[in-house]
């Protein structure tokens, strides 16, 4: 199970994510049931919790914005100084739920392209081994220059590299070409 980062940011979530495993334990840390069945039901359990608090947070959410926006056209459609007033901190609220959104957004932008980064890594890797198989090649040059033999080390290098390649945070700037050494020898 992936935890959600900006959820556990906020320490009145920790708190509900706390209170809801005392109240499971309470309920379930019964002698006879193994530690495993436990462990399995409680990431069960939490996954419900986690969801319900999203969508209660999306509610909430939402009822902000609709409640900021109706207020936003009913001060626009006043002319005096005091309802200005309104106006403007009005908008910086609705610019600081949008702001929200933007940085929830950023770290869903960041989450999937790591799972990306590392499905693709994956799948090159074993597309690699196939080819590999086909051709005959035994050996490949890494980037730092040693040799790598096998499967396991094979796929797994390649996997590290593609991985490390559409990671969000990456700098890194070698290409595959570079990497496998350009003619990989055969044995």
């Amino acid at each position: 199970m992936r935890l959600n980062e900006a959820l556990l940011q906020r320490l009145a979530v920790i708190k509900q994510i706390e209170q809801a495993i005392s109240r499971y334990l309470a309920i379930n840390d019964i002698l006879g049931y193994s530690v495993s069945l436990l462990w399995e039901a409680l990431k069960a359990v939490m996954r419900v919790e986690f969801i319900a608090i999203t969508a209660m947070e999306n509610k909430i959410r939402k009822e902000n914005r609709e409640t900021m926006t109706k207020l936003v056209l009913e001060v626009g459609k006043t002319h005096k100084p005091r309802f200005w007033r309104q106006l403007e901190a009005a908008h910086k609220q609705l610019a600081g739920l949008d702001q929200d959104r933007e940085e929830y957004a950023l770290l869903e932008l960041r989450h999937s392209f790591y799972v990306v980064g590392n499905c693709t890594g994956w799948l090159l890797a074993s597309r690699l081994q196939t080819l590999r198989q086909s051709t005959g090649v035994e050996f490949l040059r890494s980037h730092k220059g040693n040799m790598i033999r096998g499967d396991g080390p094979l796929t797994l290098a390649f996997h590290q590299f593609y991985e490390a390649l559409y990671a969000a945070d990456t700098k890194m700037g070698d290409n595959p070409e570079t990497y496998i050494g350009g003619g990989a020898p055969t044995v």
